[in-house]
C-alpha cells in the first residue's frame, strides 16, 4: 500500500514537472507578448487552482495592467485595475515572492489611497501573491520589471508557492523573450505606448524646438496694395460759382494747359464793370474834394474818407480780377483725365474746395502698400516686397521701395498702415491705375524658434 502511495507521489511530481516544461515552452512560442500573457495567465490554472491573476508591467511611473485572466482586453480605467495599479506602485523594488497584507503596504506605503485599495482586495479575504519576473541578468536593480499577481479566493495548498516559483521561472524568460523582440526600432517605432508617454513628449518637443532654433526664416506678412500713378495732379473748386463748360470726357488724353472746366463769368463781369464805375466815380469826387481843402480845411475829414472807399473799390476789383483768372480751370500735367459724370456738369453748382477732376499719369505706375502697423517688425533696411494682382495672382511682381511713411495712416479701412510706396521694376502693358493685389513683405532673417515664440506669445495676449 506504502509503494502504492510513493508511486502516485512521483507520478504526481513528474506530470507537475511536464506541465511545467510545456507551459513555459508554450509561452515561449507565442507569436508576441500579449498572446503569451493570456497563456500563462488562463493555462497556468490546469496546474495552480487559483481565482484570478493578472500581468503588470512596472518599468514606467505608473503600473500598467497587461492582461487580466478570463478577459480578451483590459481596461485601465476600471476599478480592478485602478486598485491593482495603486496597491503596487509603492511595491515596485520588490524582487522575490511575496504575500501581499496590510503589514507589507503599510511598511511600503503611508498613502490612504493605497490602503483602500488594499481593503478592495482583503474585503473577500483574498490572498495576493506578488511573482516578480526580473528581467535575467538584470544588472540595474532600479529598472523595473513584470509583476505576477496571484489571487485566491479561498484557502490554498501550500505547494502551491512552490510550483509558482517553479513556474515563473520559465515565465520569467519567456516574457522578457518577447520584450527584447518588440524593442527593435521598426516595432518600437509604431508602438504609441512606448513613443507617446506625457515625458517622452515634452522631451520630443524640446529637441524639436531646439533643432529648428538652428533654421532661419523670413518673417513674411500679408498687406493690401493699389497701383497709383507716378504722377497725379487733384482740382478742387477755387471758388463757389456756377460751371457752364466741360471741354473734354471722362478718361480722355490731355496735355498739359488745355482747358478742362469754365467757370460762368458772366455776374462777375457785370460786378467788374460796377467795381470799375464806382472806382471811377470816387475818384473823381477825391480829386474835387482835395482841391476844395486847400481853400476850406474842413475838408480834409472827406479826403481820408473818400480815399478809404477808393482802396475798398480797389480791393474788390482785384478780388473780381483773380476770379475771372480762375475761371478757366486747366490742366497742369499731361496724362488721363478722370471727370466722374462730365455731362452733368455744364450748369453744375460747385462751392469752395469741391473736388472738380483728377488727372493722372498711366505710363508709369507705383504700388502704395498698406502695411498694419500690428506687422511693424517686418519693416527694416532689408525690407522686401512681392506684390501679387488680384488679376493675375500667378506673376509676382517686384519693385524698389521708395518711401515708408514714418508713422501708421489711418485708411479707408479704418486700420491704422504703414505705407509704403514702390516704384515697379516691371510694369506690364496689362497694368492700370487702381488694380489692387496682396503684398507679400519680407522682413530679416530669424530663427524658425524665436518667430514660433513670438507668433505664440502674440496669440496668448489676444486670449
Amino acid at each position: 500500500m506504502g509503494n502504492n502511495q510513493n508511486n502516485q507521489n512521483v507520478t504526481n511530481k513528474l506530470n507537475a514537472v511536464t506541465t511545467i516544461l510545456r507551459l513555459g515552452h508554450e509561452a515561449f512560442k507565442k507569436k508576441d507578448l500579449i498572446s503569451a500573457a493570456i497563456h500563462i495567465l488562463n493555462n497556468t490554472r490546469l496546474l495552480i487552482k487559483y481565482d484570478r491573476s493578472c500581468l503588470v508591467d512596472m518599468r514606467g511611473d505608473k503600473p500598467s495592467i497587461m492582461a487580466i485572466s478570463g478577459q480578451s482586453e483590459v481596461k485601465q480605467s476600471s476599478e480592478y485595475c485602478l486598485n491593482m495599479q495603486k496597491v503596487l506602485k509603492p511595491l515596485k523594488g520588490i524582487k522575490e515572492l511575496t504575500l501581499i497584507n496590510k503589514e507589507l503596504i503599510k511598511d511600503n506605503s503611508s498613502s490612504q489611497n493605497t490602503s483602500k485599495a488594499f481593503d478592495y482586495f482583503s474585503a473577500t479575504n483574498e490572498t495576493l501573491v506578488l511573482i516578480p519576473l526580473i528581467k535575467p541578468q538584470e544588472s540595474d536593480i532600479n529598472t523595473g520589471s513584470i509583476f505576477w499577481v496571484v489571487e485566491f479566493f479561498s484557502d490554498y495548498d501550500n505547494s502551491y508557492l512552490s510550483l509558482i516559483s517553479l513556474v515563473a521561472e520559465h515565465y520569467r524568460e519567456a516574457i522578457w523573450y518577447h520584450l527584447k523582440s518588440g524593442s527593435n526600432f521598426i516595432p518600437k517605432l509604431f508602438n504609441r505606448k512606448y513613443h507617446f508617454t506625457p515625458i517622452k513628449v515634452i522631451i520630443y518637443l524640446f529637441i524639436i524646438f531646439f533643432v529648428i532654433s538652428f533654421f532661419k526664416i523670413s518673417q513674411n506678412v500679408a498687406a493690401a496694395f493699389e497701383l497709383i500713378p507716378s504722377e497725379e495732379s487733384i482740382e478742387y473748386a477755387p471758388y463757389s460759382g456756377i460751371i457752364t463748360e466741360a471741354n473734354f470726357k471722362d478718361g480722355t488724353t490731355i496735355k498739359a494747359g488745355e482747358i478742362i472746366l469754365k467757370y460762368d463769368t458772366q455776374e462777375l463781369s457785370y460786378n467788374l464793370s460796377d467795381a470799375e464805375a464806382q472806382y471811377s466815380e470816387i475818384s473823381a469826387e477825391l480829386d474835387w474834394v482835395k482841391q476844395k481843402s486847400f481853400v476850406d480845411q474842413n475838408e480834409l475829414g472827406k479826403v481820408k474818407i473818400l480815399e478809404m472807399k477808393q482802396l475798398k473799390e480797389k480791393v474788390q476789383i482785384e478780388k473780381i480780377l483773380w476770379h475771372l483768372s480762375k475761371a478757366d480751370i486747366k490742366s497742369k500735367i499731361a496724362g488721363t483725365l478722370i471727370l466722374n459724370e462730365s455731362e452733368k456738369w455744364t450748369g453744375k453748382a460747385v462751392r469752395a474746395g469741391d473736388k472738380l477732376f483728377e488727372i493722372v499719369y498711366p505710363h508709369r505706375l507705383y504700388a502704395e502698400v498698406m502695411l498694419n502697423e500690428a506687422d511693424a517688425a517686418v519693416l527694416n533696411n532689408d525690407t522686401k516686397v512681392t506684390l501679387y494682382l488680384h488679376s493675375s495672382p500667378e506673376t509676382p511682381t517686384y519693385g524698389n521701395i521708395i518711401s515708408v511713411s514714418p508713422k501708421p495712416m489711418l485708411t479707408k479701412t479704418g486700420q491704422f498702415c504703414y505705407i509704403i510706396k514702390m516704384e515697379l521694376s516691371n510694369n506690364e502693358p496689362g497694368n492700370i491705375v487702381g488694380m489692387r493685389g496682396i503684398a507679400r513683405v519680407s522682413g530679416e532673417r530669424v530663427s524658425i524658434g524665436y518667430y514660433l515664440f513670438k507668433n505664440i506669445v502674440l496669440w496668448w495676449r489676444k486670449v
